[in-house]
């Protein structure tokens, strides 16, 4: 019998515990964007482009690298998108932790086994590994990177160099950001090769190690421009539509703040850990034998958290940018660790407290802020919903998440108000307008692809109005360039002429913020409009966290005439639980 690679066993261990924690505790956390790149996947699937809801050349997702990976096993496997997402999102986590522990080993030889538990059993990456966005694919392909680059400053070789390019096309296409943080790791890796050149043996040339990392760097400035090069001819822009939308500059102050509020208390550790691991790699840099894997984890580390500081982090619960760079952060944690401590038996005893401080933290966002909810909680959700609205063809992840919940009657309504009206005006365009991209969206627009047209007041899944607006008039925030309902109808003749918008015939949005008012004055019926907490069924008084379920939907009054809708107003108490 074929023996398991030795320390297979923690590694298995380590995505174990990811699992179980994740489906029991959060089953399906995350926000409405997961659905932006689910249908970035589904255009690509079924009609071979990457389109925007109105058919137009827009990256309305961030992650390219998602949206191809999503597009491929939806083609190969016929799984619908939203179960496809946070099962790849699972396997990437799990893909992700078992290259940390390679890099571990590369990076501290002689540590013991750990730096794997230390990702698996952390909020953040458990969290965002279960939510369906490109979190845990962007953390394995940041770790592959570094595997790989270091694998080639190494052994140079032409194999090694094509992983490397692989790894680097992989990691560049995952996030935005990615170009500058890889520029930051390369400039690291040719500083350090240059710094080591004196101790260089002259037979093998005292520039090698430099001319090796700068092929590295030529190899990766091709693969940006490339990318750079096909998104300006493909979607007209350099990044995706998201980066104009929510780029706000820098904001150290926000940063910092992004950093603490997700990181205190149960994460203060990792800062502890990181800063003491930095400045032995530093100290180590230039005193020992050549160790790349190291140097390029801090390069990483400090790289992804300068990227957070500057930009002022993300709206998202759960620090979902820590998630990210979490496997780098924790390599760079392990490398403190034994220099630190010395013997294997010492960093054994050390890891144990800080797992415990990571399962705290996990708990405690389970009963805080999480989107998701304990997997005992999801039983019988099918039956209640179906009871509600009918059997429709929802992904378990969609019911297990609350803002998707939330969200299925939502669409149930206003899919059914389109397929009325159009049985009665078949050559009707709909005009759907909402600050909401993500799953009411997408279902309208698999059914409504090419009828209907989508306004985005947030600007995240088109770019009517950043390109058409004079300075003032939108207001950008960490989740867009917000044209709000109030300044659109008050300048709806303006808007309209100058960025060939026209009235909305549909409008779904979050009650409770004189919304619905201003648009019974412009002529809207309020058709739905739904309240109350959605619940957990917690464990005693622990895991009972609530979120919203205030939504409205309103119809352009003129369209109703002739239809069982109109003069009618459904208000819904929410009680699925």
């Amino acid at each position: 019998m074929r023996r398991l690679p030795r320390g297979s066993a923690v590694v298995i261990a380590a995505i174990a515990a990811f699992v179980l924690l994740g489906f029991v505790l959060f089953s399906a956390p995350g926000h409405d964007d997961s659905h932006i790149t689910y249908w970035a996947a589904h255009t690509l699937k079924e009609h071979g482009q990457i389109l925007n809801y109105n058919g137009e050349r827009v990256e309305q997702s961030s992650s390219l690298a998602h949206v191809l990976l999503l597009a491929l096993l939806g083609a190969v496997t016929r799984v619908s998108l939203p179960t496809l997402g946070p099962l790849t999102s699972i396997a990437a986590g799990a893909a992700a932790i078992a290259l940390t522990a390679r890099l571990a080993r590369a990076a501290v030889p002689a540590a013991p086994r750990g730096a794997e538990l230390l990702v698996a059993t952390a909020s953040w990456f458990i969290y965002w590994g279960f939510g369906g966005l490109e979190s845990t694919l962007v953390a394995a392909a940041a770790v592959w990177l570094v595997l790989e680059l270091d694998g080639y400053l190494a052994a140079p070789g032409r194999r090694a160099l094509l992983r490397f390019a692989g790894a680097s096309l992989l990691f560049l296409c995952a996030r935005p950001e990615s170009p500058l943080v890889l520029a930051c790791v390369l400039a690291a890796a040719l500083a350090y090769a240059l710094l080591r050149a004196r101790w260089a043996d002259r037979a093998a040339g005292r520039l090698r190690e430099a001319r090796t990392a700068l092929v590295a760097a030529a190899v990766a400035g091709a693969e940006v421009a490339l990318l750079f090069g096909a998104r300006r001819l493909y979607f007209g822009a350099f990044f995706p539509n998201p980066v104009y939308s929510k780029a706000a500059g820098i904001d150290v102050a926000d940063g910092l703040s992004y950093l603490w509020a997700n990181l205190y208390p149960t994460g203060l550790w990792l800062i502890a850990g990181v800063a003491v691991g930095i400045v032995q790699i530093a100290r180590a840099a230039l005193r020992e034998a050549p160790c790349y894997a190291a140097v390029l984890s801090a390069a990483f580390a400090v790289a992804y958290v300068a990227f957070i500081v500057l930009t002022g982090g993300d709206w998202m619960t759960g620090g979902r940018f820590l998630s990210h760079a979490l496997p780098l952060l924790v390599v760079v944690t392990m490398v403190g660790l034994s220099a630190t401590l010395g013997s294997a038996r010492r960093v054994h005893i050390a890891l144990v407290p800080l797992v415990a401080v990571n399962l705290v933290g996990v708990v405690a966002l389970a009963d805080s802020r999480s989107s998701g909810r304990p997997i005992w909680s999801t039983f019988g959700l099918r039956e209640a919903l179906k009871a509600r609205v009918g059997d429709r063809d929802y992904s378990w992840f969609e019911l297990a998440n609350k803002p998707h919940l939330r969200d299925t009657t939502i669409t149930d309504v206003v899919l059914d108000a389109m397929r009325e009206i159009k049985a009665k005006k078949p050559e009707h365009r709909f005009v759907v307008m909402s600050s909401q991209a993500g799953m009411t969206a997408y279902h309208v627009f698999k059914e409504h692809y090419g009828s209907a047209e989508f306004i985005d007041t947030c600007s995240l899944a088109t770019r009517d109005f950043p390109t058409c607006l004079p300075p003032g008039v939108l207001s950008r925030r960490r989740i867009g360039m917000v044209l709000n309902f109030r300044t659109y109808f008050d300048k709806q003749a303006m808007i309209d002429q100058r960025c060939g918008t026209r009235r909305p015939d549909v409008v779904f949005d979050h009650s409770g913020r004189g919304v619905e008012a201003i648009l019974e004055r412009k002529g809207y019926s309020i058709v739905y409009r739904q309240r109350g907490p959605i619940k957990n069924e917690g464990l005693g008084p622990w895991l009972r966290n609530t979120v919203p379920s205030d939504t409205f939907v309103a119809i352009d009054t003129a369209l109703l005439a002739g239809t069982s809708i109109e003069g009618k107003r459904t208000s819904y108490k929410w009680n699925i639980q």
